[in-house]
C-alpha cells in the first residue's frame, strides 16, 4: 500500500526534474489523456497545469487519473478546484489502482443520439431489441433490457448477429476525404492538438488494404461477433453486451467512417464547453467582487 506522504515525495521528484505527468480521463468513451506540468504541491495536495480539453473534464468528472513512468500503477486523484482559465487544478486523496486503466488499444465512441439495434443469437429464432451502447473498430457495445436477457444465450464466446442503422451524417461527411487509398490514416483530417486528446490515436505504419472501390449502398450495419463480455446496470435495469466483431472491408469502412466522425463531434463539443465553463466562472469572479 503506498502512502499519500510516498506519493508525494514522487511528485515532488518530478517536479524537480522538470518532468511531467499525465491526466487521463473519458468523455463518451474517448480518451482525453494530456500532459501536466505540477505548479505547487502541499502535504495533501497538488496543483497542476493541463490542456483546455482535459480541464474541462476534471470540470465535469470531479476525479482523474495520474500517469507517470515513475509509478509503478495508476493514481486515481480527486479534484478539488479547477480554474478553467488558467486551466489549473487542485488534486487531493490520491490512491492507487490496479485496474488498467488507460490500456485501450481501440478508440472507443458513443453515439450522441440513441441508435436502435436487433440482436440475435445464433440458431435462435427470434430476435432482440437492443441499443448502441458504444463503438470500436473491432467492437460493440449493446444495452439490452434485463428482461430480455437470458444467461444460457449471453453467455462469453457465444456468436450474435446484429443489424443496426447508424447516422447517415457519419458516412456522407467530406466524402472526398473517406476514400480508403493505401496507407490512409482516418485521423490524419484532426489538427496536431486534436491528435493529442487521444494517446490511442496513432498512425498505422502497416499498410492497408486499397478499398477505394468499395461503396457504401447503405447505412445499414450488419455483423456478426462473439460475445466477449456481459455486465448488467442495476441502475438502468440493462445489461451491456461487449461483441468482437467478424467484420468484413464493407464494415470496416463504416465504422472508420463513424468513428471518425464522432470523434471530430466530440472535440467540437469539448472546445465549446470549454468556452462556456470559462465565461461561467469569469462571470462568478466579477460577482464576488
Amino acid at each position: 500500500m503506498v502512502t499519500q506522504d510516498e506519493l508525494i515525495r514522487v511528485f515532488q521528484k518530478i517536479t524537480q526534474n522538470n518532468q511531467y505527468i499525465r491526466l487521463l480521463n473519458i468523455y463518451k468513451g474517448l480518451p482525453i489523456n494530456n500532459e501536466a506540468t505540477i505548479t505547487k504541491i502541499e502535504s495533501a495536495y497538488i496543483e497542476v497545469e493541463t490542456d483546455r480539453y482535459q480541464t474541462v473534464c476534471l470540470f465535469l468528472d470531479r476525479e482523474t487519473f495520474i500517469q507517470s513512468h515513475h509509478f509503478q500503477y495508476t493514481i486515481k486523484a480527486r479534484v478539488y478546484k479547477v480554474d478553467p482559465e488558467k486551466k489549473r487544478a487542485i488534486l487531493y486523496g490520491f490512491e492507487t489502482v490496479q485496474s488498467g486503466i488507460g490500456e485501450r488499444s481501440q478508440v472507443r465512441v458513443e453515439p450522441d443520439e440513441p441508435i436502435s439495434a436487433v440482436l440475435q443469437v445464433k440458431d435462435a429464432m427470434s430476435t432482440i431489441q437492443g441499443e448502441l451502447a458504444d463503438i470500436s473498430q473491432n467492437g460493440i457495445g449493446l444495452f439490452i433490457d434485463r428482461n430480455f436477457f437470458s444467461p444460457r444465450h449471453f453467455r462469453i464466446g457465444s456468436e450474435l448477429s446484429v443489424a443496426l442503422k447508424l447516422p447517415e451524417t457519419a458516412l456522407t461527411e467530406k466524402r472526398n476525404t473517406s476514400g480508403l487509398d493505401s496507407g490512409y490514416n482516418p485521423m490524419a483530417r484532426f489538427s496536431r492538438e486534436q491528435m493529442r486528446i487521444s494517446q490511442v490515436v496513432r498512425s498505422s505504419n502497416t499498410p492497408r488494404k486499397n478499398t477505394s472501390s468499395l461503396k457504401i449502398d447503405s447505412f445499414n450495419l450488419k455483423t456478426t461477433g462473439n460475445i466477449v463480455n456481459v455486465r448488467p446496470s442495476l441502475s438502468s435495469n440493462q445489461y451491456r453486451i461487449g461483441l468482437k466483431i467478424n467484420g468484413d472491408d464493407r464494415t470496416r469502412l463504416i465504422l472508420t467512417n463513424f468513428i471518425s466522425q464522432r470523434q471530430s463531434e466530440i472535440i467540437r463539443e469539448l472546445k465549446t464547453m470549454y468556452d462556456a465553463i470559462t465565461k461561467f466562472n469569469n462571470a462568478d469572479k466579477q460577482q464576488e467582487q
